[in-house]
């Protein structure tokens, strides 16, 4: 092994995998904002 590690998983589906994982972060992140506005059922948890 020269730095080559085998992957076992192809890089195309960890991209995808990350990307997919980004989006969740993101939409959940909006929607606890937009809860935090609205102020309907958050008793404010996030700040």
């Amino acid at each position: 092994m020269t730095g080559k590690v085998p992957v076992p998983v192809p890089v195309p589906l960890l991209v995808l995998v990350l990307v997919l994982v980004l989006v969740l972060v993101l939409v959940e992140g909006r929607g606890q904002v937009e809860v935090e506005g609205r102020g309907a059922s958050g008793s404010g948890r996030r700040r």
